[in-house]
């Protein structure tokens, strides 16, 4: 729980405040928003994908918000976020 438990103190702290910008898709996350959707993405990922402390979860997606609340949510479970890259290295 090294990420997840600031996101929470600063969701609390400064919910007003902009947190996040997703340029590619024009949107805007305060601090108290983001807060939100990683305790709903943390949630879905413990209770219906019975992710939990240890255990990996590969990603492969492209730079967007939902990358970051996955890291974040990740990290609140204990998990570990392993980023997957689709381009193939040729020898």
């Amino acid at each position: 729980m090294l990420y997840g438990d600031w996101i929470g103190r600063w969701g609390r702290s400064f919910p007003r405040a902009e947190a996040l910008v997703d340029i590619s898709r024009n949107r805007r996350y305060t601090y108290g928003s983001l807060r939100d959707d990683v305790h709903r993405m943390a949630n879905f990922l413990r209770s219906d994908l019975q992710i939990g402390k240890g255990d990996r979860v590969a990603v492969l997606a492209l730079n967007r918000a939902e990358y970051i609340i996955l890291f974040l949510a990740t990290s609140r479970l204990g998990a570990i976020l392993v980023p997957l890259n689709r381009k193939s290295r040729k020898n």
